[in-house]
């Protein structure tokens, strides 16, 4: 049907449009069955249809893709020139999404991925100044854009923000390119446009048919209609009452994955299948488990996986794998964010796990959300995997129950899930959190330009830092005698940070004890007051003499020389 109506579904097309969209594939006089359809299933002479055609997918729409353009080493950001253009916005609840128009300021191409950045414009109906009281249909009628002067929309952005009131970001892929003209007194007077800005522009085309085409590209993009298979429809129900029905809650469910996870096809599918096996069920039972391989290592990767178990519904399975922030609570969280992608919205479902601290914070974020502040929020391991969790059991109206199973206990449903787990952490294709989903998070920080960070920032920095002054440290000049002894890891680190920290004193504080402190720290980093130290900083009362150790009167009385002392080695053998 999509090749004999409208773009928006709502009205018949005339035989010869038929035709011209089809590329005059059709020969002869208009069918009978054309015929037929004109007479019976439109209303009036304007071929409104009876029964509208909901979220129909039109295959053989045109529309115009910004160029992706070539990028250098040096070079990966692009600016096109007077580019504007148009997308439809999902990322959002249903009933406010709509289309979105802006200006391109500029297209960038980093990690083979291109993001375009954009000034967001909003339409405004323009009247004519004569007969501005004459009724125009929505393809008629004339629109004009002009600059945002912010909305929801808007992304923080501390490069670009100052100079734009709206800023937005979209995939350039996701986008298509619509044509304007800019604002010129040949228009003005046209139309009455006294109240819009200079910086206004007049849309080439109808916004109706901009909104409509952008919305069927979303769908062509995005998703595509179910199939009816593996699904219990009630015999009663019209076959198209159904078929609108699903695809209605089909595509509000299925928009969380394109929104929130960064995926293969591969896994689209089975997240699709998943959704349209268990769109006529809302009671669920689901054993989940992760597993966590190569722990240390560069190969370093986590596998989760999942299995239905409700009677009377029908008994899934699912495994994946991710490769950032590896650990096993990680790995079960994921499990649980697979499962709540799977089920339909208005569902509940019962999820057993073996992981009490996922048990514990999913309450804490769920039930407590609003008594923590955002800093509270953003110290929590693995807060991104909760917000997107947290978002789907809210918008999707989910009611999700834990149970604590103890793992390796014989129930042969969680040894399951368990042996999913395994096999998905041998996947090579991970799934990754899309980090704009997470709607009030103002900015990601990205640990080497390779993953966000997603545990609390100043714990995770402790670890880097540490590392870079331990690294500064062994390269001074102060351990220069024993360069040798730390690339042979002949020194073992730990002790000597047990010992720098130990307190032999009963008082936290003390004069004794800072002396004892400013002791090893002086011994730690060879800066003993020995006599070739003092020979350095007192030149007027020691001599330029080779000054012996006073101990053991054989060798130069130097901080290399205190622990190979004979007397040393002595002492230190009786106290061990």
């Amino acid at each position: 049907m999509d090749q004999l109506v409208s773009l928006s579904g709502y009205h018949l097309l005339t035989w010869e449009e038929v035709k011209i969209v089809n590329k005059n594939n059709y020969k002869g006089p208009k069918p009978k069955w054309f015929s037929h359809i004109e007479d019976n299933y439109t209303l009036s002479d304007h071929r409104r249809l009876i029964t509208p055609l909901h979220d129909i997918i039109v295959h053989n729409y045109n529309v115009t893709r910004p160029k992706i353009l070539q990028s250098t080493r040096n070079n990966h950001i692009h600016h096109p020139k007077s580019q504007f253009i148009a997308f439809w916005n999902n990322n959002c609840t249903k009933a406010n999404a709509d289309l979105v128009l802006g200006k391109t300021i500029e297209q960038d191409n980093t990690y083979n991925t291109s993001i375009t950045l954009f000034q967001h414009y909003l339409p405004t109906l323009l009247t004519a100044s004569q007969n501005s009281h004459a009724s125009r249909t929505p393809n008629s009628s004339h629109h004009a854009i002009y600059p945002c002067p912010g909305c929801h929309i808007r992304e923080p952005n501390y490069r670009l923000g100052y100079k734009y009131t709206c800023l937005g970001s979209i995939k350039t892929s996701s986008c298509n390119i619509i044509k304007t003209t800019p604002y010129n007194y040949n228009w003005i007077k046209k139309f009455d446009a006294k109240h819009l800005p200079k910086t206004a522009l007049l849309l080439n085309k109808p916004l109706h048919l901009i909104r409509l085409t952008s919305y069927n590209d979303y769908l062509n993009i995005f998703s595509s209609t179910p199939t009816l298979h593996h699904s219990n429809i009630n015999p009663n129900i019209s076959t198209s009452d159904a078929l609108s029905s699903f695809s209605s809650s089909f595509h509000f469910d299925f928009s969380f994955i394109s929104k929130c996870l960064l995926i293969s096809p591969f896994y689209i599918n089975q997240f699709k299948n998943s959704l349209i096996t268990f769109d006529s069920y809302r009671s669920f039972n689901f054993f989940t488990d992760g597993s966590l391989s190569h722990a240390g290592t560069p190969d370093c990767r986590y596998g989760f996986g999942w299995i239905q178990v409700a009677p009377n519904t029908p008994r899934l399975q699912f495994q994946g794998c991710s490769c950032f922030s590896p650990s096993s609570t990680r790995a079960e969280i994921f499990s649980i964010l697979t499962v709540l992608l799977s089920i339909p919205s208005y569902s509940s479902c019962v999820i057993n796990t073996d992981s009490q601290n996922c048990i514990t914070t999913f309450y804490t974020f769920i039930n407590e959300h609003r008594t923590l502040s955002i800093r509270q929020q953003l110290k929590i391991n693995n807060y991104d995997l909760w917000y997107t969790i947290r978002e789907l059991v809210f918008q999707k109206h989910l009611i999700v129950t834990f149970v604590k199973v103890k793992a390796h206990d014989g129930i042969v449903e969680n040894d399951i899930a368990d042996n999913l787990a395994k096999a998905g952490a041998l996947g090579n294709d991970p799934i990754l959190i899309n980090p704009r989903f997470i709607s009030n998070q103002l900015a990601t920080i990205i640990w080497n330009g390779m993953a966000p960070i997603v545990s609390n920032v100043r714990k995770f920095c402790n670890t880097p830092t540490a590392a870079a002054e331990f690294t500064r440290l062994m390269n001074s000049s102060a351990y220069a005698p024993i360069t040798n002894s730390i690339t042979a890891n002949l020194i073992d680190w730990d002790l000597t940070s047990k010992w720098l920290k130990h307190n032999p004193l009963d008082s936290p504080t003390s004069r004794k004890l800072t002396a004892i402190q400013a002791y090893k720290v002086k011994s730690a980093t060879l800066q003993l007051p020995t006599l070739d130290k003092r020979q350095l900083f007192y030149p007027a009362l020691y001599p330029k003499l080779t000054l012996l150790c006073p101990t053991c009167g054989q060798e130069p009385d130097s901080n290399d020389h205190i622990g190979q002392c004979v007397h040393s080695v002595d002492a230190l053998f009786n106290i061990l």
